[in-house]
């Protein structure tokens, strides 16, 4: 049944229309180019599709990992036409003193992408772990600035942490953009899902799902995650990244594009599916 759902997902998001927005290369490629924020360099990552892509993703990694923990979910939004990038950095309590900072270069547009791309019109934010509370400190910094290039978050077993995660969410929610989750089940990694009640309470109907079938926090890092990783917070299961991978690159282009591709949505097939083979649980009722 999962090699049939995978197929059908792979084909769905690969049926996505393009938007250009970049400048079109002779391949997917994944090029190391520092990204400054604030007054400091981090190591970057960016990932570049061969073709016009359709907008950036901001994508941040969790509490002690880096960014080739995520070098798994970056190619598969790269393979969707989207351009990624991923920086390390310290994660600790969402980088709260970090998220203005990244605020301020996402708004001013001051990234600048290896020689030969540009730097796409509309961008959405995504973060695993504390990664995802640190993305919603600095959606809610964008709403603030008013910055219509900001489309929404996407979220990967986000922890909260200091309680600032309610305040952020519902900002960003509030101004009308998507905000959208993947849990995995509780554990000691997500603080025991600590970020479902955020969740749901959000006033949107809609903001996600639940992995439940073996699912765990090291999900979203899939193949790309180690052996701390995997002792730490769970191993990995290949049908449920694909899922997560799958579902994630679809929720960041309709942001992008203003589309709603129904089968990543309640009452889409691809959706439930899962619910009814008991691998997913929205994460609220409708």
């Amino acid at each position: 049944m999962f090699h049939r759902l995978r197929f059908t997902l792979i084909g769905c998001c690969a049926s996505l229309a393009i938007a250009a927005a970049s400048t079109a290369v002779m391949a997917d490629q994944v090029v190391s180019k520092s990204v400054k924020i604030g007054t400091r360099n981090y190591s970057a990552d960016w990932y570049l599709p061969s073709q016009p892509a359709k907008g950036l993703v901001y994508l941040q990694h969790g509490f002690q990992r880096n960014k080739s923990h995520l070098r798994e979910l970056g190619n598969s939004l790269m393979s969707q036409g989207l351009m990624v990038v991923t920086v390390s950095a310290s994660m600790t309590g969402g980088a709260s003193s970090m998220a203005p900072q990244v605020a301020t270069m996402l708004a001013n547009r001051s990234m600048t992408p290896p020689t030969g791309y540009t730097l796409p019109s509309n961008y959405v934010l995504a973060g695993h772990s504390a990664g995802g509370l640190h993305v919603t400190l600095v959606g809610a910094d964008l709403v603030n600035r008013n910055d219509s290039a900001f489309r929404g978050v996407v979220l990967f077993d986000p922890v909260d942490a200091n309680n600032r995660m309610t305040a952020a969410t519902n900002s960003i929610a509030n101004s009308g953009r998507g905000v959208y989750a993947i849990l995995a089940n509780a554990g000691s990694c997500n603080s025991s899902n600590n970020a479902q009640p955020i969740l749901r309470d959000l006033s949107p109907a809609f903001v996600g799902f639940k992995l439940t079938n073996r699912s765990a926090h090291t999900d979203a890092e899939g193949g790309s995650s180690d052996f701390f990783g995997r002792l730490f917070c769970g191993t990995p299961q290949a049908e449920n990244s694909a899922v997560l991978q799958a579902f994630a690159a679809g929720w960041a282009i309709d942001m992008l594009q203003q589309t709603s591709s129904p089968d990543f949505y309640p009452g889409g097939v691809l959706l439930q599916q899962l619910i009814a083979e008991d691998r997913a649980e929205l994460l609220k009722a409708l």
